[in-house]
């Protein structure tokens, strides 16, 4: 899609940076946190003090959003211009969809996954640990 209000290797490059956080600033991270608790004699608990951190790491990707996109999403606040809505909805849908992210993200789904399997799964530690 062209459009005068983005540049596509801009937005592009704003979401590798989103990925890439979501792979090693959150993934590789709550990944390391969830072996941590593995290795106490409670892991789940464990798991449960290291929450606010994981918390902390999933709100900070929020805020990693591509710039493009949030600036978008201001102006069609604003504006409610119907062109302004497709051009985000594109985007969005291109960069920030379900597909993307799960093909885009497998440290940030795998350390997800195992941190809360550690977390809610008491029978997964215990197969672990045999």
């Amino acid at each position: 899609m062209e459009s005068s209000l983005f540049k596509e290797e801009e937005v592009k490059a704003e979401a590798q940076q989103q990925s890439e956080y979501l792979n090693v600033g959150f993934g590789f991270v709550v990944f390391t946190l969830a072996l941590a608790c593995m290795g106490t004699p409670n892991p789940s608990k464990s798991a449960w003090f290291c929450a606010p951190i994981v918390a902390a790491l999933a709100f900070n990707a929020t805020q990693r959003i591509p710039v493009t996109i949030r600036t978008l999403r201001e102006l069609e606040k604003e504006t409610k211009d119907v062109h302004v809505a497709e051009v985000r909805k594109y985007l969005e849908r291109k960069y920030l969809g379900a597909w993307s992210i799960l093909r885009n993200n497998f440290l940030y789904w795998a350390g997800l996954g195992f941190y809360l399997a550690i977390l809610l799964s008491p029978e997964f530690v215990s197969w672990l640990r045999k």
